[in-house]
């Protein structure tokens, strides 16, 4: 019992004097001391766009298929039997190159006749004038006998006409696309028999919005890009007066540059430059806000942040124009922008913006959580 009695008061001494030591310990060092968390920031973390004159373009994308800006659809007039087909689909022709010979013997007997008849109305003429001159013809007969020449001499000319059509020529210089008749066939009248296309003048047929209908005129630069990658520059060439009856649209034509790569059938895009200067100001998107639908921006003077209301243009890319309120070498607040109010401290980033440590954080723990954002 004795022993037990002496533990037991030993257990409340020590028990005492660990309560006085562990309040003193709290008294002299207060909760979270050593676990301070860094100072407050001394302002808003963001990063600027230096204001610079620059060239501004707007392009605006169509889409077409590229044509030859004359075709040659080769037929013939009479039914005749196809002699000889001179060429090939991709052959390259030239201006009077012969395309297709047709049978000519019945067109050539029509032709003997009209010859024959037009010089027998020439002798009669002759005849009768001279007759007329000595007074054994009457006026009246002679211009009946002219008049019968006169026909028969435009009958000749009709003749010489339809046998020179027997041989088909190109009537322009250009390469072979199309083929769809073989030699014996008939050639009916209407019937396409070849087509020949002219390379050296290509075009794009672009289909126009009425809303945007008095933005394209005639000479606007147009880059065309090919399905495979290439691209050219050609210009607007015209813009039809009308709408189309059935699309509503409107139709505007680009001509291509002659030593393009772009045959008729490719299907490409189009860029036309709406707008072209030489010192505009813009500044990225995400500088500008809006309140009450009017934009403004922050403008960094110093270490504080003012607001400066500006009129805000068409935008290209990811910057906008602005035509009004910014002059070059100003400094206009890019990311962070949505965070700032008049007179805000500014912390201007060098363009990585880092997310702040919280408090209690070991060093390693520090650096799992940082986060950088690119300020672009």
């Amino acid at each position: 019992m004795g022993i037990l009695r002496k533990a037991n008061v030993w257990f409340w001494i020590i028990a005492l004097v660990g309560g006085a030591v562990f309040l003193g310990y709290r008294i002299a060092v207060p909760s979270g001391a050593r676990e301070r968390g860094p100072a407050a920031p001394r302002g808003i973390t963001v990063t600027v766009y230096e204001v610079q004159p620059r060239t501004w373009e707007i392009w605006r994308s169509f889409y077409g298929t590229v044509r030859s800006a004359q075709v040659q659809k080769v037929s013939s007039n009479t039914r005749e039997v196809i002699e000889e087909i001179a060429v090939e689909v991709g052959d390259t022709v030239k201006k009077g190159d012969l395309l297709v010979a047709l049978a000519s013997q019945s067109q050539a007997a029509v032709l003997g006749a009209r010859q024959a008849a037009y010089e027998d109305a020439k002798s009669r003429y002759d005849r009768l004038q001279n007759l007329y001159q000595a007074g054994g013809a009457s006026k009246q007969e002679l211009d009946k006998a002219n008049v019968a020449l006169k026909d028969e001499a435009a009958k000749l000319r009709d003749a010489r006409t339809t046998v020179s059509r027997t041989q088909i020529r190109s009537a322009l210089n250009g390469v072979v696309v199309r083929r769809s008749a073989e030699q014996g066939e008939f050639a009916e009248p209407g019937r396409e028999l070849l087509a020949v296309a002219d390379f050296d003048r290509r075009e794009v047929e672009m289909l126009v919005s009425p809303t945007i209908r008095g933005l394209i005129t005639p000479g606007l630069d147009v880059m065309v890009k090919a399905p495979w990658g290439g691209e050219t520059m050609g210009k607007i060439l015209r813009m039809d007066p009308e709408a189309d009856g059935a699309t509503g649209f409107f139709r505007a034509i680009v001509r291509l540059p002659s030593d393009c790569r772009l045959i008729p059938g490719d299907y490409v895009r189009m860029e036309v430059r709406m707008s072209y200067k030489e010192a505009a100001i813009a500044v990225p998107y995400e500088s500008i806000l809006r309140e009450d639908g009017k934009p403004f921006v922050f403008v960094a003077e110093g270490e504080k942040a003012v607001r400066r209301d500006i009129k805000a243009g068409e935008g290209s890319g990811d910057f906008v124009e602005v035509p009004e309120g910014l002059v070059p070498g100003e400094k206009v607040v890019k990311t962070g922008a949505g965070s700032l109010y008049e007179g805000a401290p500014l912390i201007i980033s060098n363009g990585l913006l880092k997310i702040p440590e919280r408090a209690g954080e070991t060093p390693g723990n520090a650096d799992a959580g940082k986060t950088e954002t690119s300020g672009g």
